[in-house]
């Protein structure tokens, strides 16, 4: 049996464990905070954890994809199913 090695590609790895570390520091200023009016649209926390949730979905699709690109769903009983 052949092992189908892939590739690690640490710089996404790395991206997106950044990415969840800002959406977690966000979530813990939110919940945290006693002023909901200190915590504004203008903090820059706010700014850049907006985008990380972007980020992060977008390299979540393509780790899915890049994982799943070999396998052939077609052939699965369950799939008419759907």
């Amino acid at each position: 049996m052949q092992s189908m090695s892939r590739v690690r590609i640490e710089g996404l790895d790395y991206l997106r464990g950044i990415c969840a570390f800002l959406i977690m520091i966000y979530h813990y200023l939110l919940f945290n905070s006693n002023d909901v009016s200190v915590f504004g649209a203008d903090l820059f926390i706010t700014k850049v954890a907006i985008y990380g949730v972007s980020i992060f979905y977008i390299l979540s699709g393509f780790t899915l994809y890049y994982v799943y690109q070999k396998y052939n769903f077609s052939k699965l009983k369950d799939i008419k199913f759907f």
